[in-house]
């Protein structure tokens, strides 16, 4: 299992440098203010100095880094907007591959996020869930 607290750090700083306003939450999807607890990142895409819509990256216990964001987040914009939307998500998953997680970009109908929806993706992760198993009938 990798050190999630170091790579939330790391995160944290990287996108704090670009956008100054980032709510953070822990794993239970409650909101903190210690980066490396951090498992959700919530923040509005600027471009300039407008502001295009919001982004939420979330880091999982089972090495996956998400990239939620809205549908029709940057079709109306020019290509030069589009561009740089497109750079930001190539930095993120060198990032990803960098410290070696899974690489996911989820678009959603949603523009925001609520703290509701957080827990429920905190529940509602990949990984070890409850496994049956039956037994075995025939011939080795």
């Amino acid at each position: 299992m990798k050190d999630l607290s170091a790579i939330s750090q790391d995160l944290f700083d990287k996108i704090r440098g670009r956008f100054p306003s980032v709510t953070i939450g822990d794993e239970e999807g409650n909101i903190t203010n210690e980066p490396k607890e951090a498992r959700y990142f919530d923040f509005d895409y600027k471009s300039g100095d407008r502001k295009l819509g919001k982004v939420s990256i979330s880091i999982s216990d089972d090495n996956n880094l998400s990239v939620i964001y809205s549908r029709d987040f940057i079709q109306t914009e020019d290509e030069m907007t589009q561009e740089t939307w497109y750079d930001f998500l190539k930095d993120m998953r060198r990032f990803s591959k960098k410290r070696l997680l899974n690489f996911d970009v989820r678009d959603i109908n949603k523009t925001n996020l609520t703290k509701r929806d957080y827990k429920f993706l905190a529940t509602n992760r990949y990984g070890d869930g409850t496994m049956t198993e039956s037994k075995l009938y025939g011939t080795g």
